[in-house]
């Protein structure tokens, strides 16, 4: 967003490192408001869609890449994909470029992310997984009086937790926190998506399985992390799932509530993922990756 005055000595400034009389520029400010590039409000210009900011700034990243000053800030870009600008600058410079800088980082940030976690594979084993959230459900009959005890409890303990000061409120940046990691990890499948979508017939056949793997593994990581809390919790589950669905009061009710939340969540990471990573062109590459990964 510019205002006019900042408008027109950008337009000034082009004009001197160009070479070029002002007058010889037609009015710039009008033609992209004309076909709806630009929109005024008041004293200020702004981009009228938000992609058009983002695709410009791509090409102007891919055009000026080797600058040392340029590459150093994709760097940065790259290291706080968990803001949705950052992640989106990316993106749209994905489209423009293969360039190994942007390879690199992307690749480096998404093995990263719950490293020392195993993807979840729907083997026998991690079946198990979802199968344990319905077993281990009690096997007691939810007390209406006991749950609403339980919710004053709860809502007590929630004003009280809303009047006390959060340190890391604007800290978007904590790196331990799970659902930045989370957001992380689902941007950086997305960009090499776009890389491997963008460009399926310039990258050779080694590469493209890296990076489908590293994108297919930072999901399933994810969902591993995410079954593994809900485990975690399982004592507290069926009543969690009690304040969202009062009229859940029994135990069978509650084994297939949790098993609903549980086939649900596993189906919306592998819809993610093939959303994402998905496209006919990759088809070969989806062939021999499967060839020592029959799980994926």
């Amino acid at each position: 967003m510019l205002s006019k005055k900042d408008f027109s000595d950008l337009i000034k400034n082009f004009c001197a490192r160009k070479a070029l009389h002002t007058h010889d520029v037609v009015d710039v400010q009008s033609n992209l408001v004309a076909i709806q590039l630009l929109e005024i409000s008041g004293d200020l210009c702004k981009f009228r869609h938000p992609f058009a900011y983002y695709y410009f700034l791509g090409q102007y990243f891919s055009d000026h890449i080797e600058v040392p000053e340029v590459s150093k800030q994709i760097v940065d870009i790259c290291e706080k994909m968990y803001m949705r600008e950052y992640a989106n600058i990316i993106v749209f410079l994905s489209y423009h470029t293969r360039n190994s800088l942007i390879i690199d980082n992307v690749m480096r940030i998404a093995n990263s992310i719950f490293a020392d976690k195993a993807a979840f594979d729907l083997s026998a084993a991690q079946a198990d997984v979802i199968n344990k959230l319905v077993a281990e459900s009690p096997k007691v009959m939810m007390a209406l009086e006991a749950k609403k005890e339980r919710e004053k409890t709860l809502k007590a303990r929630d004003r009280i937790e809303r009047k006390m000061p959060k340190d890391n409120e604007a800290d978007e940046a904590d790196g331990n926190d799970i659902s930045v990691q989370m957001r992380i990890g689902f941007r950086s499948m997305k960009i090499i998506g776009q890389l491997l979508k963008n460009h399926y017939a310039k990258f050779d056949a080694g590469p493209k399985k890296e990076l489908f793997s590293a994108a297919a593994n930072v999901s399933f990581r994810a969902l591993n992390v995410l079954m593994s809390r809900i485990i975690d919790d399982l004592d507290n589950l069926p009543d969690r799932v009690a304040q969202m669905a009062p009229e859940i009061i029994n135990e069978k009710q509650v084994k297939k509530a949790i098993f609903l939340l549980a086939t649900v969540i596993v189906c919306a990471f592998i819809k993610s993922t093939s959303k994402y990573t998905g496209a006919d062109t990759l088809s070969k590459t989806y062939e021999e990756v499967l060839e020592k990964n029959e799980t994926l």
